[in-house]
């Protein structure tokens, strides 16, 4: 599927993840976007269920790219992990699917999955353009994966850095050279964290 098609079925979000939830853990009522007693953290996690000792975040794109936001994540995981509480972190390029569902809650069911994983929407935020410290949580993450959900994940990060790269030159009548395209290639990760630069610079760009 092309990066810029728009496949039918809801793009994961905090509030959808919400309903996912309550089929998930049809015995379990989540709580949402309230502190944690005695946690001494304002900030408030988007879903808590005490019986479960879960907590279960939604992190959207400022996750990646604010220095601010990535400094709390840590400081409230640290914080909710020494309060006995499992913090399961679900970023925005992830969709539910079967494997999925393993991944981040070790249950097994079969789940229609009904948006592909990855950077589809035309809206969502590239690694190119995350911040060193939210570059390095998306590898870590995307390591930690099952290969399947990796590859998708990964795959549509190469699609669509390579479209915009594509068009940037075009657009300028600048040259482009791809001739590798494994996602963990140095070609390939250059391309991640050029796009930006690139825009910047307006000059030659020959990736081999």
């Amino acid at each position: 599927m092309l990066w810029y098609e728009q496949p039918k079925g809801p793009y994961l979000t905090e509030s959808i993840l919400g309903e996912y939830l309550k089929i998930l853990f049809p015995e379990h009522e989540f709580i949402h976007n309230k502190v944690v007693p005695n946690s001494g953290i304002k900030n408030r996690p988007d879903y808590r269920n005490d019986d479960l000792m879960l907590i279960i975040e939604f992190d959207g794109n400022r996750h990646y790219q604010q220095l601010g936001v990535i400094s709390t994540d840590r400081i409230k995981d640290m914080t909710y992990g020494m309060m006995g509480y499992k913090v399961v972190r679900i970023p925005y390029f992830v969709q539910f699917s079967t494997v999925m569902i393993k991944h981040y809650f070790n249950i097994d069911v079969e789940w229609e999955q009904t948006y592909p994983h990855g950077f589809i929407d035309k809206s969502a935020v590239l690694p190119c353009d995350f911040n060193d410290m939210g570059y390095d949580r998306y590898m870590s993450q995307v390591h930690l994966m099952p290969f399947e959900l990796a590859e998708s994940i990964q795959g549509s990060e190469l699609d669509k850095t390579i479209a915009l790269l594509s068009k940037e030159i075009a657009l300028h009548q600048f040259e482009f050279d791809v001739t590798e395209h494994h996602p963990d290639s140095p070609s390939v990760k250059y391309i991640r964290r050029y796009v930006p630069w690139f825009r910047t610079n307006r000059q030659v760009v020959c990736v081999s």
